[in-house]
């Protein structure tokens, strides 16, 4: 077993314990937070080689709210800051079949109109189909980024 899943069970067990009894367990769940290393995600990078074009992109087609140049709000989660960049630099990664990654997923609540709306936007589109869980979303932003979404099947 590698070394950094060493004691992977115990973490889990405790954090299951600590979750579901009472107000002392939430109480007890906090501390266990707190004492964590790492908290959350905060903020996920990407490069572009134009501020004004990727923070107006990112805010029309994917209806993210601009708090200012290259720092964009989802409804939830961590903040999207846009990096200028003269690089040629993306974020993607490539599967064991070759098949070009988004570092991340987005979540979606209407898959559909996302996916028409990049449509209607000339977006080059990798993947749009079911894949049990739900329906999944890869595509490319204007700076080579990989990027995806998707929609879970409601249960």
């Amino acid at each position: 077993m590698p070394y950094y899943l060493e004691g992977l069970r115990e973490i889990v067990r405790r954090d299951v314990e600590v979750t579901y009894f009472n107000e002392q367990s939430i109480v007890a769940k906090e501390n266990l937070k707190m004492s964590k290393r790492i908290v959350c995600v905060d903020h996920v990078q990407l490069p572009v080689s134009d501020l004004i074009e990727a923070t107006a992109w990112y805010s029309k087609i994917l209806e993210l709210e601009v708090m200012s140049e290259g720092w964009l709000k989802f409804s939830e989660g961590p903040v999207l800051m846009l990096h200028y960049t003269n690089k040629d630099t993306k974020v993607a990664w490539r599967s064991d079949t070759d098949f070009p990654m988004p570092a991340f997923m987005l979540l979606s609540n209407n898959i559909e109109q996302l996916h028409r709306v990049l449509i209607e936007n000339n977006v080059f589109i990798r993947m749009y189909q079911d894949e049990g869980f739900g329906i999944v979303l890869k595509f490319v932003d204007p700076f080579g980024n990989e990027l995806g979404a998707y929609q879970p099947h409601a249960r």
